[in-house]
C-alpha cells in the first residue's frame, strides 16, 4: 500500500471517532487527494466530524458544523519568517479557547491570532515575554 493510501486508511479510521478535526488542507489534499477545502468538510461531515476548522495559511480557514461553514480571514499584513509550528499553535489555541466554552467562531480567531503571531518569529517557539515568564 502507498503511503498515501496507508495514510488515508488510518486517519479515515480515527476520524470515525473524531469530534473536532482542525486540518491542514494542503495536508489532506496530498493524502486524501481534496480538491478544494470544501471538499475537505464535505469528507469530515460524511465520516461523523461534527466541528471543523480547515486551515488554509494566508487564505485562513473555513470553520464548519454539520451544516454550516463560516470563512475565518487571516490576520492581514503579517511579515512570515517562518511558518514551524503554526499549525500547531492554531490547534491548541483553538482547543484551549473551546475548553473555556467560548464558541467555535471565537476559538477560531483566537487560534489565528496565535498563528499570525508564531509566523512572524524564527522557530517553533515565542521569545519569552514578561506576560509569558
Amino acid at each position: 500500500m502507498a503511503l498515501p493510501a496507508a495514510a488515508a486508511e488510518a486517519m479515515s479510521a480515527v476520524l470515525t471517532r473524531t469530534d473536532i478535526a482542525l486540518p491542514t488542507f494542503t495536508d489532506d489534499q496530498a493524502v486524501f487527494g481534496d480538491r478544494t477545502p470544501t471538499d475537505t468538510i464535505r469528507r469530515l461531515r460524511q465520516a461523523g466530524v461534527t466541528e471543523m476548522a480547515v486551515k488554509q495559511g494566508p487564505q485562513g480557514s473555513l470553520l464548519a458544523d454539520t451544516k454550516t461553514t463560516i470563512e475565518i480571514p487571516a490576520v492581514p499584513h503579517v511579515k512570515v519568517i517562518d511558518t514551524t509550528a503554526a499549525g500547531d499553535a492554531f490547534n491548541g489555541a483553538y482547543l484551549a479557547t473551546r475548553l473555556t466554552g467560548a464558541p467555535p467562531a471565537q476559538a477560531a480567531e483566537t487560534a489565528t491570532t496565535l498563528a499570525a503571531e508564531v509566523i512572524t518569529h524564527q522557530g517553533a517557539l515565542l521569545p519569552p515575554t514578561p506576560a509569558r515568564t
